[in-house]
């Protein structure tokens, strides 16, 4: 061969007797290259919200994390398998209104599709209920102006969604309906109990905790048949009774990057980035503009990119590498989350 180049020929024989003896001495071992530093990883993955069964969109990620884990501890790193649970969202505040109004019912069928089919419905008729109080109040002001058309438009969208529910779920819609129908401002209860639950209430922490494990049991009959198991199960919940949540908000708080905007703490995340020229570590082109990341909501609750700071923070914590598998449609959140 030519310059830069080296030519070798092989001896099958020889080969495919070291080949054979090797795979026969080292079994499943066979092919993996151990790591000359192994590490203490954390591979957080799957983590789908406990208000409905995994759907097939969201089967990629237990494959993926799961393969990942598996390779890594094959290479000799001491591996564990996180899921985060993301039970202080105002999604689970709905499932865990709906089930209440329903008298904590007893599971029907897998409890993770008994915790969707009542999830659909609750927020669809909240929804219903919230879009006609807004309509109600700009027709009442004389309003009429494309909000309201917009308003009416959606509120159609709705209906026709929940005729649709009816017609899978009869009993379990129409005993929601009865129930939803009675309160004022059903809209309002969601929120109020989601606040109590960041607060520490103990009938809410009861309430969105049995929900939430109903779902979670449904997740692990999934799972255990891909062969898929945790090692841990972190509650999004026990990050913020902790405290470590409201560390996070106030440390973030007394940084310059963050403003008091319309009741909401926002970070400055386009600041951040041109000060510090964190661009190419980040892989942003110039052209993109980096939106702001809200902190907290006006009623003083927090959002999930914010909760999922303190996360990332426990998370170094216990091991020297963290692997997060999240779809792409969580872009955003895990650019502001770096």
């Amino acid at each position: 061969g030519g310059s830069g180049y080296l030519n070798f020929h092989l001896n099958y024989s020889a080969g495919t007797k070291q080949i054979l003896e090797s795979a026969n001495k080292l079994e499943d071992r066979y092919g993996f290259a151990k790591a000359e530093q192994p590490k203490r990883i954390m591979v957080e993955h799957t983590s789908v919200n406990p208000i409905h069964a995994i759907h097939i969109g969201q089967a990629r990620n237990p494959a993926l994390g799961d393969a990942l884990a598996r390779m890594l501890k094959a290479r000799g790193h001491s591996v564990v398998r996180h899921y985060y649970i993301d039970d202080t969202g105002r999604q689970t505040a709905i499932i865990a209104y709906g089930f209440s109004k329903l008298g904590m019912p007893d599971v029907k069928g897998k409890p993770d599709h008994f915790i969707g089919q009542i999830y659909s419905i609750t927020a669809c008729l909240v929804e219903i209920q919230s879009l006609k109080k807004r309509i109600k109040l700009l027709e009442e002001s004389c309003s009429v102006n494309d909000d309201l058309q917009k308003l009416k438009t959606e509120l159609d969208e709705w209906i026709s969604i929940a005729a649709e529910l009816e017609g899978k779920y009869p009993d379990l819609f129409s005993k929601l309906l009865e129930e939803i129908s009675s309160d004022a401002d059903p809209d309002a209860l969601v929120n109020q109990l989601l606040q109590k639950y960041e607060k520490g209430d103990e009938k809410a922490k009861q309430l969105i905790r049995n929900v939430s494990q109903l779902c979670l049991r449904g997740f692990e009959q999934t799972l255990s048949r891909m062969g898929i198991e945790f090692d841990s199960w972190d509650w999004e919940s026990d990050l913020i009774w902790s405290g470590r949540v409201a560390r996070v908000v106030d440390k973030l708080s007394r940084t310059p990057y963050v403003k008091m905007k319309n009741g909401t703490l926002e970070l400055d995340a386009e600041r951040i980035v041109e000060e510090f020229d964190l661009r190419p570590l980040l892989g942003v082109s110039s052209e993109y503009h980096i939106p702001s990341l809200t902190l907290t909501r006006s009623d003083g609750t927090t959002l999930y990119t914010t909760r999922d700071i303190a996360y990332s923070l426990w998370k170094f914590e216990k091991v020297e590498r963290v692997v997060n598998v999240i779809g792409a449609e969580q872009t955003l959140a895990q650019l502001h989350l770096k």
